[in-house]
């Protein structure tokens, strides 16, 4: 069965404009689905990260569904399949906020991912400042967009 939502992108998408205090469009959360990735959103700035465990575990669980070939999933071409992409943008959101990420083992985080659990820098360097810059200046407008995506 085709699956047009993109739960995962959607998810990455909602967890940044959430973070960057970005208004989405009333009814976004609902393209989630019945996916884990709904009450990980509405939970990802809990400050007690054990209570967030269970639902990166069962987000991990469901990123593997998503990698169907031919199934029309955003993994099914098998391109970050094994890549909880969604969860690597999570810690350094989390971090950044200045909240302690979850300790959790699962097999496509634990392999290799789970390091991002201490944080990272995320800061923009001086080239993505200058571009960013750059574009706001030559009439880059993210609400514009995005009106313009989503009508």
């Amino acid at each position: 069965m085709r699956d047009d939502r993109y739960p995962i992108y959607t998810f990455m998408l909602l967890l940044m404009a959430d973070f960057l205090e970005e208004s989405m469009p009333p009814g976004t959360t609902a393209l989630l689905g019945s996916s884990p990735l709904g009450a990980l959103f509405e939970q990802w700035k809990c400050p007690q990260p054990a209570d967030i465990v269970p639902l990166c575990l069962a987000a991990c669980d469901f990123h593997t569904t998503r990698c169907e070939y031919y199934k029309g999933m955003e993994f099914s071409l098998e391109h970050w399949c094994y890549t909880p992409v969604e969860i690597m943008l999570l810690m350094p959101l989390r971090s950044l906020r200045g909240l302690e990420n979850p300790e959790f083992v699962h097999p496509l985080w634990t392999s290799a991912f789970s390091g991002v659990q201490a944080g990272m820098s995320v800061a923009p360097d001086g080239l993505i400042q200058r571009i960013e810059q750059r574009m706001r200046g030559d009439g880059y407008d993210e609400r514009f967009i995005i009106q313009g995506v989503v009508g």
